[in-house]
């Protein structure tokens, strides 16, 4: 499994998302109020912890800022999403992107773009 983040300006909420991702993708399913799962020919899972980005897992307050400057939203949201293709990250980020254009994606400290970037970009997983 591969570790991805959100960034939105406002609160990614499990019933918005479970609702548009279930008229797209098959296979979705929820669980209470914080917990999507997605098995459609492999998992994919997508935590609604909504931390903000101070409670982010970034080790120092210099290494925050730094980040800060790779996401122009201030203040921003941030959703755990765990899958193992790229298709399946790229199917996510289509719908959620209606509802959030303004979504931003970290690929666990790897790669930090704007969804449509993601799109854009090719990925060998």
């Amino acid at each position: 499994m591969r570790d991805f983040y959100f960034f939105t300006s406002k609160k990614l909420t499990a019933q918005d998302c479970f609702e548009a991702l279930n008229k797209e993708i098959k296979h979705v399913e929820m669980n209470g109020t914080d917990n999507i799962w997605i098995n459609d020919k492999s998992r994919s899972f997508i935590w609604f912890d909504n931390e903000s980005i101070d409670d982010f897992f970034l080790e120092s307050q210099e290494e925050k800022e730094e980040f800060k400057n790779l996401i122009p939203i201030k203040d921003p949201y941030v959703t755990h999403f765990e899958t193992h293709r790229s298709i399946d990250l790229k199917r996510v980020i289509k719908v959620l992107m209606k509802l959030y254009p303004e979504l931003y994606i970290d690929d666990d400290g790897d790669f930090t773009a704007s969804a449509q970037e993601y799109l854009d970009t090719e990925f060998d997983y």
